[in-house]
């Protein structure tokens, strides 16, 4: 990590096909473009090792501006903020979703909601995109828990000074879309199995433990699967000690082995490329996921 980003003097114009180990999508990207420049900053700034290679690529001026919004791990975004506190406090999207999810689960951790999902992966540091959704998942059929949890949520924004609507009202499923200036995001409440008590967070409110979140992973995969999901197990299996196998064992953990061949039909379509086009569509790289799950 650089000590002066003052020495940072990577372009911010000019269109480049960055190495494949700091960005690996291929195909070129635009640095004049600030999605394009905060997708490969998102990519690079954790890959980076060498110094000459920050002063090649980034920039410390265009890094301080788009700081707020890159999508990249907790323990990352902490390290670059301690040993550059001008990084800390702005305000963005990304930042805006994170108060909103430790607000929101503060607010539900009595009822027993806990988080789960791509948010929940996220706040395991396994992968980096970012979600629009939060996801709290409870294992009991008590459609009185959901009213409660529902207004335990829309209490909390609206205490924050946030505007929340109920925006989906089903007995185990609701949705309530919360808006902080110009950033929203939909918070879910969902019925969903578990195989153990989920853990304390940090920042306040609870979350599944790793294995009932990668088999709730695995469940949706071989319900309704989408392009991202690949990319997320894909990330689940690398991490050490996980294997496909293990993603099935969790999944079955949960009471789901009636889906365990769906799941296997869908990795096996996911291997043939039917989900190629929605992972490039998505912004994903097909070649990583393939290369994992085989």
């Amino acid at each position: 990590m650089p000590a002066d980003l003052g020495l940072l003097t990577g372009p911010t114009a000019g269109v480049f096909d960055p190495p494949v180990n700091l960005f690996w999508q291929p195909g070129e990207l635009d640095f004049a473009s600030t999605a394009d420049l905060i997708r490969f900053y998102s990519s690079a700034i954790w890959h980076i090792h060498a110094a000459d290679t920050f002063a090649t690529w980034i920039n410390g001026g265009a890094l301080i501006d788009l700081w707020p919004h890159l999508a990249i791990p907790s323990r990352v975004r902490s390290a670059w903020e301690t040993l550059h506190p001008q990084l800390r406090d702005m305000e963005n999207d990304v930042n805006v979703r994170l108060q909103i999810q430790d607000t929101v689960l503060t607010a539900i951790a009595d009822l027993g909601f806990a988080l789960s999902g791509g948010s929940a992966l996220l706040d395991y540091d396994v992968i980096t995109r970012d979600t629009e959704d939060i996801d709290a998942f409870f294992n009991h059929l008590d459609a009185a828990a959901f009213t409660a949890a529902a207004a335990a949520v829309i209490k909390a924004c609206e205490q924050e000074g946030w505007s929340a609507e109920l925006i989906h009202d089903q007995d185990l499923d609701k949705q309530i879309l919360v808006n902080v200036g110009g950033a929203s995001v939909v918070v879910q409440l969902v019925y969903h199995q578990r195989s153990h008590s989920p853990e304390h967070r940090d920042a306040g409110g609870l979350r599944l433990i790793f294995a009932d979140v990668v088999g709730g992973k695995a469940v949706a995969a071989a319900d309704s699967p989408r392009g991202r999901d690949f990319d997320d197990i894909a990330h689940i299996v690398e991490t050490p000690g996980w294997s496909l196998e293990r993603v099935e064992t969790a999944m079955c953990d949960l009471g789901y082995r009636d889906m365990l061949e769906r799941f296997r039909t869908s990795i096996q379509r996911f291997r043939q490329g039917e989900f190629d086009t929605a992972l490039q569509t998505e912004g994903f790289d097909p070649s990583f996921s393939h290369r994992i799950l085989g």
